[in-house]
């Protein structure tokens, strides 16, 4: 019985000693001592009562006696020996090996211990020792201590990490014993015929005596532990749960203020000071009421007792500061409750004069824009979901629905089908910020299913909460119609709305670009009218003028879709065609020849109008605009000399016969000067 409650000890006194050494690694300087100290003096008591009890646990041939020096002296060595390698241990300084060095002193401390005590049986008995199991005990000893540390170290945070430290370190104590005993032999020698014997206690009976107090210490070390944990938890709460309030209290930016029941100031945060100049010494055990602008005081006080009778609640009210200035506040009033009962009342304030100031601002600001938006010439909208939220009266005129109509209309119904989806994709790109400056032209659809054309702005806003687009509207329908016409007229002629030559010279700028990528040819055609000033002359610039648009249509009835007829000026016009040999100009020359035979009847005078047609090939008879147009012309002046009413194909003799005129008619003039 003795043996197994022994082992016991050894193993609870071991899981004490890991608790207090728990306890002692979260604390710092003598507390921390103290608690190692603690857990040193139980790990002896347990290496003190396994030795003694665990021998009489031991079948003796005679009664053992111990004498008292030697009991204290081993229990001395005991704490001693135990004190280093705990402290080892929770000093994390010494890092390397930290496990090992603890393990081995405290192995060697436990057979020291061991060897104490056996001191105690040489007035009664000689012993000696198996040096092989001997040894073999201290390395079990030692081993075990390793382990029981290196599981602390690793483990000893949880219960678990705990028991198994405790469980090696008890294992190491009672195992040393036991093995060192068996390594032990007893030799008792008789002193003649006469004894003395010194009174002692019977051996069994202390041994059971020590067991019960060792076993009764290490509870209460237990307990302690557990109970001092436990206050220490509630203190740092406490702690804590001080310092919250205090920062939530003193670091607060809004005025809290205590008020016993009367409406007495008791204390207040430094906000009352930075924010109303008012001193808290100076407030305090005064009512609070004379610091309420007259026309708040009622509801003010009202609302305080509706606190002192248990109730939040929440109000706003003018405060007048130290320098006499009315400040804006919202007040929260809050009931102290202890033990159910309402002691006080909590009033946080918040001051928002600035804020009250701002909103006054923005609904002046909101006022005056309003009324611009309202009266502007230029439509405004918001468009919000697909959805036009709001559109003011400016745009209402434009698209012809009413305000009420318009903010039910749909994208779908406004916007012509054609551009709807670019308005989307547009509309979309500004909510994700991807377009923030451009304008862009949409077609829209009237009430009136008129199709008008719009050119829009829009930004991206917040609108109740929500993305959304602002913008502006005007309608540029009649503006782009007379760009239209500009355009027109810049680029075609008046009286025979056909092209002029600014729009031929692109055009045949652009054929040049194309032909030559692709290698292919066309013909230019240059026509001039013969005898046409014999019209203008005789029967008037107003039937010359007709005359000209006629022929003009003829002409163009001559031609292919591709080709393209501009009038040069005057009584001269010029044929691009697209994509085709010289076969093909000359059929168009000869029909342009038959159509233009045929008699025109203006104001009952029948006129008949021959051309004479030049024609050029690219890129044989030039390469450029200016070279083609002059060869042609050359081409057609040689035509109308040669009697009119023909058409004549460009080639370079025509080009030497034109300098040879040219010459001749400078050298004639040269000799009549």
């Amino acid at each position: 019985m003795l043996f197994i409650l022994s082992i016991i000890t050894s193993i609870l006194t071991s899981y004490t000693a890991m608790e207090l050494v728990v306890r002692a690694r979260d604390l710092n300087g003598i507390k921390r001592a103290s608690w190692l100290l603690g857990s040193a003096f139980n790990l002896a008591l347990g290496i003190w009562s396994m030795h003694y009890i665990g021998i009489l646990a031991l079948t003796m041939p005679h009664p053992v006696e111990y004498p008292p020096l030697n009991l204290l002296l081993t229990f001395v060595l005991a704490f001693l020996l135990s004190t280093i390698p705990l402290f080892i241990v929770v000093t994390e300084k010494i890092v390397a090996f930290r496990a090992t060095i603890s393990g081995v002193l405290m192995g060697i401390g436990i057979g020291v211990s061991h060897s104490s005590g056996m001191s105690a049986f040489h007035e009664q008995y000689e012993f000696s020792y198996d040096p092989v199991l001997t040894l073999g005990a201290v390395l079990f000893g030692c081993i075990c201590s390793t382990f029981a540390f290196k599981t602390f170290i690793t483990q000893g945070s949880s219960f678990g990490g705990k028991l198994k430290s405790g469980l090696l370190l008890g294992s190491a104590i009672s195992g040393l014993h036991y093995l060192s005993m068996l390594a032990t032999e007893f030799v008792r020698h008789y002193d003649g015929h006469s004894e003395h014997f010194t009174p002692m206690v019977k051996t069994t009976l202390l041994g059971l005596g020590v067991e019960t107090t060792i076993v009764m210490v290490g509870i209460l070390l237990l307990a302690i532990t557990k109970i001092d944990q436990k206050m220490d938890t509630q203190k740092e709460t406490i702690q804590l749960n001080e310092q919250y309030y205090k920062s939530l209290y003193e670091q607060n930016p809004d005025t809290i203020l205590t008020f016993d029941l009367e409406g007495r100031f008791l204390t207040a945060n430094q906000a009352l000071t930075s924010l109303y100049g008012y001193r808290i010494e100076d407030l305090v055990n005064k009512p609070f009421t004379p610091y309420i602008v007259k026309q708040d005081l009622e509801k003010a006080q009202s609302n305080f007792k509706k606190a002192v009778e248990g109730t939040v609640n929440a109000y706003e009210c003018a405060i007048i500061d130290s320098e006499g200035n009315h400040r804006q506040n919202k007040v929260i009033n809050i009931p102290i409750v202890i033990n159910e009962k309402v002691i006080g009342v909590y009033s946080i304030i918040k001051d928002v004069t600035e804020l009250k100031q701002a909103e006054q601002e923005l609904l002046e600001a909101e006022a005056k824009y309003r009324s611009l938006v309202e009266h502007s010439l230029v439509g405004v909208y918001i468009l919000q979901d697909n959805r036009m939220v709001y559109v003011n009266p400016g745009l209402c005129e434009i698209i012809g629905y009413s305000y009420e109509e318009a903010v039910t209309k749909s994208l779908d119904e406004i916007i012509h089908p054609d551009d709807i989806n670019k308005v989307k994709n547009n509309v979309q790109r500004r909510l994700a910020g991807l377009d923030t400056t451009n304008t862009y032209q949409y077609r829209a659809i009237k009430r009136d299913r008129t199709v008008i054309t719009l050119q829009v702005y829009g930004s991206k806003i917040m609108y109740n909460g929500k993305n959304a687009v602002i913008g502006t509207v005007i309608d540029v329908t009649e503006q782009q119609q007379n760009e239209a016409i500009i355009k027109h007229m810049a680029y075609h002629d008046q009286l025979t709305d056909l092209p002029n030559r600014n729009l031929f010279y692109k055009r045949l700028t652009e054929l040049i670009d194309i032909s030559t990528k692709l290698k292919s040819e066309f013909a230019l055609l240059f026509v001039d009218l013969d005898r046409f000033k014999l019209v203008n002359d005789n029967l008037g610039h107003e039937i010359g003028d007709q005359l000209l648009i006629k022929i003009a249509d003829k002409m163009k009835s001559c031609l292919r879709g591709s080709d393209l007829i501009s009038r040069h000026g005057g009584d001269e016009f010029t044929i691009l065609l697209s994509d085709s040999n010289l076969d093909t100009a000359v059929n168009l020359a000869k029909q342009i020849l038959v159509e233009l035979s045929k008699p025109v009847t203006l104001r009952n005078h029948e006129i008949v109008i021959t051309p004479s047609i030049g024609m050029v090939l690219f890129p044989r008879d030039g390469v450029n605009p200016d070279t083609l147009i002059q060869h042609a012309d050359i081409a057609m002046y040689h035509a109308k000399k040669q009697g009119s009413n023909r058409f004549q194909i460009f080639a370079e003799e025509l080009m030497k016969h034109k300098e040879n005129e040219i010459k001749m008619d400078m050298d004639l003039r040269r000799a009549l000067e």
